[in-house]
């Protein structure tokens, strides 16, 4: 459910469910994934709003009970975290989240990045929320891949 009115996003802030970071603070949590290269980061935003990590593990089910339906090739893997990123930053104001365009294991997914943790893999499939360390290698390999965030 998207913020109705300004105070109800600053209530958010002062709560310290959001948090705003700056490219500084991404870059050092985006230099701790396997096999970070600059060249292969694109940033979209200069700041960015983050949440706790259990705050995106309550997102992360709530996108997936949307049962969006899956169509090879039409709306499949790159689709699903794609819509994801952009609901998130629409309907919650979160857009700590990247796109990974996975080319190493054929798969895109997101990894979030919240203040209270390190990153952490989002399958938008399946609200899955994966440790970076404890991720399963042939679907997230993070050996050649793009990140948009």
């Amino acid at each position: 459910m998207p913020y109705r009115s300004i105070l109800e996003l600053l209530l958010k802030f002062l709560q310290r469910e959001l948090v705003v970071v700056d490219v500084d603070w991404l870059v050092n949590r985006l230099q701790a994934l396997p096999n970070f290269e600059f060249r292969r980061w694109f940033p979209l935003d200069g700041r960015f709003i983050t949440t706790r990590r259990s705050k995106f593990e309550k997102l992360a089910k709530a996108f997936a009970e949307k049962r969006v339906p899956y169509i090879m090739e039409i709306f499949d893997c790159d689709d699903f975290s794609f819509h994801f990123k952009a609901w998130i930053a629409r309907e919650h104001w979160i857009n700590a989240v990247a796109v990974v365009i996975d080319y190493g294991s054929a798969h895109a997914y997101n990894i979030a990045f919240p203040h209270d943790s390190p990153p952490v893999i989002i399958e938008p499939q399946t609200g899955d929320v994966i440790e970076i360390d404890r991720r399963d290698t042939r679907f997230y390999g993070l050996k050649n891949y793009f990140i948009l965030i």
